[in-house]
């Protein structure tokens, strides 16, 4: 992982998400980030309904009308959210610090 600012560390997990390197999240690609969002959240010791709910609405926020997600909208919506610590968990970004 990388270390640096709030948004190296975004860059560096969207490009991660981003696995046909094209620039935007499409559907898959966000469904990947789901499943990161519910288990992490699931380890903060959120039920599963719970977790799959505060995941889904961080994705909403994410995702516009045309199912993509782009760079810009991911950094923004990572440096309103905490959506760094919700994919990596508070101790992790810490260390990254």
């Amino acid at each position: 992982m990388v270390s640096g600012s709030e948004e190296d560390k975004l860059n560096a997990i969207f490009e991660s998400f981003d696995i046909d390197h094209n620039g935007t999240l499409d559907k898959g690609e966000v469904d990947n980030v789901l499943e990161v969002l519910k288990f992490s959240l699931s380890a903060k010791g959120l039920s599963e309904s719970q977790a799959l709910a505060n995941a889904t609405e961080k994705i909403s926020a994410l995702v516009k009308s045309n199912n993509v997600v782009t760079k810009e909208q991911w950094l923004k919506i990572g440096k309103e959210t905490s959506l760094l610590e919700d994919l990596l968990g508070r101790d992790f970004v810490q260390l990254l610090n």
